[in-house]
C-alpha cells in the first residue's frame, strides 16, 4: 500500500520592505515517502560591512548541508545539525570566535518525520511545535537560553519599560543605544556554556541544541517558525499555536504572516508589545500529516 504523501507549504516575509529577508527554509521528501525533513534558518544580520557573504548566505548553506546530512535516519537529528555547522563553516572559511553581528550565524529549526517517530531539534530562538490527536496540548520545543538571558538584563528591562510607558518608540535614538549596549553584553555569552548558542563557527554548538522525540501516530501538524514567524503566538499574543495550524490548513503560512504583518502595524511604537523591531524577518513552515501515515 503507498504511503500516503504529507504536504508541506513555505511563507516568508522580509521585516523591511526595502531589505531581502534572511530567513530561509527547506525541505525534503525522500522517493518511498517514509521520511521528510524540513528546516527553517534566521540568518543573524552581520553589521560588519567588511564580513562577507553575511547572515542570509549562512543560512542558505546551512539549510542545504542539515537537509543532505539528516537524510541518514541513524544520524541523530543534532548530530547532523553540528555536522551543517561544520561544512558551512569550512565552505565559508569561518573561524571562532562567534560574535554576534560581526560573524556569519543563523538560529535553526529542524524536524525529521517518519512513521514510527518524529524527531525535532531547535537551536536559538526558531521554535518547532508539534499539534496532536484526541485534543492532546501541543508540544512546543524552543530554545530558552537567549530570552533567559536578556530577562534579566537591566538594559532590556529598562528598554521595554520606555516602550510600555510611551516614553519612548522602537528604533528612536535612545532605543537604538540601548540595543547596541544589550548587543555588546551579549557578545560575551555566545557559544559558551553558561550563556546560548546559535549556528556558526563551532560544529559543538549543534549538540547543544534542544531536542526531542514523539511517536508520529499522535502528531497531526507540525509547525516551524523562525522567531519573526512565531510572533501572532508569543509576541502579540493574537493566536494559539492550534489556531496557527489551522490558518496554515485553511489559507496557508501566508495568511498567519499576514495577521502577524497587520499586528505589528497596529503596534509600531512597541507600546503594547515591547519588542527590538517594529517588523522581523518572517518564515514559516506547516507540514501536514494525512491520516494514515504514522501506520505505514
Amino acid at each position: 500500500m503507498p504511503i500516503p504523501a504529507l504536504t508541506v507549504s513555505t511563507a516568508g516575509r522580509p521585516g523591511h520592505p526595502d531589505t531581502p529577508t534572511e530567513d530561509r527554509a527547506g525541505h525534503w521528501l525522500s522517493p518511498d515517502g517514509r521520511l521528510a525533513i524540513a528546516v527553517v534558518a534566521d540568518g543573524v544580520t552581520t553589521t560588519d560591512t567588511t564580513t562577507a557573504p553575511g547572515g542570509a548566505a549562512y543560512a542558505d548553506a546551512l539549510v542545504a548541508n542539515i537537509l543532505d546530512l539528516a537524510q541518514d535516519p541513524g544520524t541523530p537529528l543534532n548530530r547532523a545539525l553540528a555536522g551543517a555547522i561544520g561544512v558551512t563553516a569550512a565552505q565559508q572559511h569561518l573561524k571562532g570566535p562567534d560574535r554576534p553581528g560581526t560573524t556569519r550565524q543563523a538560529t535553526a529549526g529542524l524536524v525529521r518525520v517518519r512513521p514510527g517517530r518524529t524527531e525535532v531539534t531547535v537551536l536559538g530562538d526558531c521554535t518547532v511545535v508539534l499539534l496532536r490527536r484526541d485534543g492532546l496540548p501541543p508540544i512546543v520545543v524552543t530554545d530558552p537560553r537567549l530570552q533567559a538571558i536578556t530577562a534579566t538584563m537591566p538594559l532590556r528591562r529598562r528598554q521595554h519599560e520606555r516602550l510600555t510607558s510611551g516614553e519612548g518608540t522602537i528604533g528612536d535614538p535612545e532605543d537604538r543605544r540601548l540595543t547596541a549596549e544589550i548587543m555588546r553584553e551579549l557578545e560575551e555569552r555566545v557559544n559558551r556554556p553558561d550563556g546560548y548558542w546559535v549556528a556558526g563557527a563551532l560544529p559543538k554548538a549543534g549538540m547543544r541544541a534542544v531536542t526531542a522525540t514523539v511517536e508520529t501516530r499522535d502528531v497531526t501538524d507540525i509547525l516551524l517558525a523562525t522567531d519573526g514567524g512565531a510572533r501572532s503566538v508569543d509576541t502579540y499574543r493574537i493566536h494559539t499555536w492550534s489556531q496557527v495550524a489551522r490558518m496554515c490548513r485553511g489559507g496557508g503560512p501566508a495568511s498567519v504572516l499576514d495577521e502577524i504583518l497587520r499586528a505589528g502595524e497596529a503596534d509600531r511604537c512597541g507600546r503594547a508589545a515591547p519588542r527590538a523591531k517594529v517588523h522581523d524577518d518572517a518564515m514559516l513552515t506547516h507540514i501536514e500529516l494525512p491520516m494514515g501515515y504514522s501506520r505505514c
